[in-house]
């Protein structure tokens, strides 16, 4: 046995003599390298294999020691842990990266390694004492190099998966992004430098921004702000050309596409993210240059990039959607603004005309003052149905036009439509007739639309027929269940009729089948854009039949709810309604607010007419003085919503910050020419308590007032 109790390698006595040609013949044949050295590793023998492996030979290596095989790549300590084991007479087995003898000739300028499987042995002599060292080395450069790539794919898919996860949660872009950088870091491995960046791209002033930094700077970032132009140095380069920049950190000298051997050398790895084309910005990451190890890397860095990319994209199209949006908000906004401002400003000089009319109708007039009159009411009539139309268009367009769903009775509302238009049918000559089969007499749904959508359909059939002409109301039922009538309603006239290419035309807004249409006959072209619209939000399809010179017939099938209710039911509740409300005084001490001279006196009138005590208040803050010294003087408030010094909304607020200290509560009903969607609301929102519209239609107020 040997020393440190070792087994004993000293040849046997009978072992037979072999002369040394033959033993280096013998071990020159071993597939795998072989170093033999003395005590001190000096080499004394190498094989060919060696010879073909490391490219020295044995003349040339001979008296030298291994560490002209050394790399740089491992540590003083992992070399300390293998002369412990072999020096302790114990067999060390590892892997080694080993460099090649360098090439003088030129042809290869760049330092070439090796991985092996490494085997040093300690051998003895026969009294036991350490007479050198036999090192066995299998090149198993394949091997690693398959090994690294599949560690590189398997840590390639662990980050894509991270930093898609990270791309998916609920944060800002650049919260996403500080997840995201520390995780590219890990992936090109820790250094004592560790840096990078995430660069986003300004399309508006054409610089690279920084998003998010960590570490030193990149040396190619050079102005005061932080931004690159595009082009300057590798980060600009990067992002105009739309390519991978890998550049030394001593130089900045990109050398992208060209064959990476600066051996340690740490650099920037510099990837644009590209999506549709167009740079989203980079990111760079501090890294070890390395030719070996680049090509998976670079897959992984630029799938990365990718998924930045559209995530930056995705951000970017949100940010333009959104401010789309907002500018579309703001614009609806100012819209129903100016419209809410006009229909003010013209609803109250109208309920003034409208109004006064109305009340010299009911006047000692002659003949020819009633006929001035009547033409008055008409035409004040005619331009209020235009600005309710417009006013249609806006809700409908914006999405605030509502439905009602109440019951009422059917045949009693075709009986008001046809009314509506036969006294102008007189004048023209043409008969408006009515038929109707099999329908209720009590339905559900919204009256008001279903009255305006057949009062548009039956003004425009007039519009277009000729004297001694004819309109047909033809309402049938054509289905029911036990809570649903489907009605087929028709308006067909004997008019001029439209051209096939022409009748889509006609339901767009503001178009008629033909410009010289509007000189002739008049009219927006609102009504039938309106009413289609209509007609499909209560679940219809307005459609149309006409051939020119023959007439035209609009039609649609709607749905509307079915109720069980007794016609005598209905005509006692109604005569009871009728008996309560005619011919009563009301008797009531109204505190009047409104600043327009002409609808006070009108508004004074009718109300006097009523039997009621009116005082007169110029505005919010002259009716909030009356307050709460003088409040027992009137039984009801009619405010004006719009008015100087004061509006109503503000007077109505301060009048219940008075109550809340009495305990008492005045009726406030509003009157306003507001009429877009919401401002019902709005005034019941202000603290008042029903609301009315301008022009006032004076008999419904007069029923409203009957039922406080």
């Amino acid at each position: 046995m040997a020393k440190n109790g070792n087994v004993s390698n000293t040849a046997p006595d009978n072992l037979p003599e072999v002369n040394l040609k033959e033993l280096y013949a013998a071990v020159s044949a071993v597939n795998d390298a072989v170093i033999i050295t003395d005590s001190l590793g000096r080499i004394i023998f190498v094989n060919r294999e060696f010879e073909k492996q490391s490219g020295w030979t044995l003349a040339e290596v001979c008296n030298s020691t291994p560490r002209i095989l050394r790399s740089g790549h491992h540590s003083s300590d992992e070399y300390s842990g293998m002369w412990a084991t072999i020096l302790e007479g114990k067999c060390w087995r590892g892997r080694m990266l080993n460099r090649r003898k360098p090439d003088i000739s030129g042809e290869h300028s760049d330092v070439q390694y090796y991985w092996v499987d490494s085997t040093i042995s300690p051998y003895f002599a026969d009294d036991g004492a350490l007479k050198g060292f036999v090192t066995v080395q299998k090149d198993v450069s394949e091997l690693v190099q398959a090994e690294e790539i599949m560690r590189q794919q398997y840590e390639g898919s662990q980050l894509r998966a991270a930093v898609a996860a990270v791309l998916t949660e609920d944060l800002s872009l650049r919260e996403r992004c500080e997840k995201v950088l520390p995780l590219l870091l890990d992936y090109v491995g820790k250094d004592s430098r560790q840096s990078g960046g995430i660069l986003q791209f300004d399309d508006v002033a054409h610089l690279l921004k920084p998003l998010v930094v960590i570490g030193e700077e990149p040396c190619c970032i050079a102005s005061v702000d932080g931004s690159i132009p595009l082009g300057e140095c590798v980060c600009g380069t990067a992002a105009l050309s739309g390519e991978m920049v890998i550049s030394d950190v001593s130089s900045d000298v990109a050398v992208c596409n060209q064959d990476i051997s600066i051996d340690n050398s740490f650099g920037y790895c510099v990837v644009p993210m590209m999506y549709g084309g167009t740079c989203q910005g980079v990111f760079y990451l501090r890294c070890l240059i390395d030719a070996r190890r680049a090509d998976e890397k670079v897959k992984t860095y630029k799938t990365i990039a990718e998924m930045l990319a559209m995530a930056f994209a995705k951000e970017r199209a949100i940010a333009v959607t959104l401010e789309a949006q907002k500018k579309a908000e703001e614009a609806s906004r100012v819209k129903s603004e100016f419209l809410a401002n006009m229909s003010h400003e013209i609803r109250t000089p109208m309920n003034g005309i409208i109004g006064t009319a109305n009340f010299l109708m009911e006047s000692e007039l002659s003949d020819e003052t009633r006929d001035l009159v009547h033409d008055i009411q008409s035409s004040a009539t005619m331009l209020l149905g235009i600005i309710n139309n417009i006013l249609d268009i806006s809700k409908i367009e914006s999405g605030r036009m509502e439905l009602n769903r109440v019951q009422f009775n059917l045949p009693d509302l075709l009986h008001q439509v046809m009314a509506v238009v036969k006294v102008a049918a007189l004048e023209k000559n043409v008969s408006v007739i009515l038929y109707s089969e099999g329908i209720p007499e009590i339905v559900v749904g919204d009256d008001l639309r279903l009255r305006q959508v057949l009062i548009n359909l039956l003004a425009n059939a007039l519009k277009f027929t000729v004297v001694d002409g004819a309109i047909l109301l033809r309402v049938v039922l054509q289905q029911q269940t036990n809570d649903l009538l489907m009605l087929e309603f028709s308006v067909t006239d004997s008019g001029i009729g439209i051209q096939s290419e022409k009748q889509k035309q006609i339901f767009q807004p503001f178009r008629q089948a033909d410009n010289s249409i509007t000189r002739k006959f008049g009219g927006t072209g609102l009504g039938l854009s309106i009413s289609q619209n209509l007609v499909e939000m209560m679940g219809g399809e307005l459609l149309l039949a006409s051939k020119p010179e023959v007439g035209s017939v609009f039609y649609f099938t709607l749905p509307l709810g079915r109720v069980a209710l007794l016609k005598e039911t209905a005509e006692n509740t109604a005569s009871e309604k009728g008996a309560s409300s005619e011919g009563s005084a009301l008797q009531l001490r109204i505190l009047l607010v409104e600043d327009n001279k002409v609808n006070e006196k009108l508004a004074s009138r009718y109300l006097g007419k009523m039997g009621c005590q009116v005082t007169v208040a110029r505005n919010g803050a002259e009716a909030v003085s009356y307050f709460p010294s003088r409040a027992s003087e009137f039984d009801l408030v009619l405010m004006d919503c719009q008015m100087p010094v004061m509006s109503g909304y503000d007077a109505t607020r301060m009048i219940r910050d008075f109550e809340r200290n009495t305990q008492s509560h005045m009726r406030i009903i509003a009157m306003t020419a507001n009429a877009m969607e919401g401002d019902r609301e709005r005034c019941l929102a202000a603290g008042m308590d029903d609301y009315i519209g301008k022009p006032i239609d004076w008999a419904i107020f007069r029923k409203m007032l009957l039922s406080l």
